[in-house]
């Protein structure tokens, strides 16, 4: 799927995006996305030697699907968890 298609089916859900990623090149629209990986990075990655790509793998996996999304409480959501913040948005 490319972004025009993307902003398109958004546009047909309704969904409305609360960042600047209509505007090519504004910084703000990546710090998302740095700011998870730097997380990612600094509590999973750099903490353990993986021995195997599988079990590196499986470990990003289960830390984002289990820890990030489901337990962590992240400022950005009123110090919920992603899960959270998804089912008070669903609910309203």
């Amino acid at each position: 799927m490319t972004t025009y298609e993307l902003f398109e089916a958004a546009d047909k859900c309704k969904i409305q995006w609360k960042c600047g990623l209509y505007v090519l090149a504004l910084c703000y629209d990546n710090a998302f996305a740095e700011s998870f990986f730097h997380t990612l990075k600094v509590e999973l990655v750099h903490r353990r030697k993986f021995k195997t790509r599988k079990e590196a793998m499986s470990a990003i996996f289960e830390f984002i699907e289990v820890w990030y999304n489901r337990e962590r409480l992240h400022s950005s959501l009123g110090y919920r968890t992603p899960m959270e913040y998804e089912q008070a948005a669903f609910a309203a």
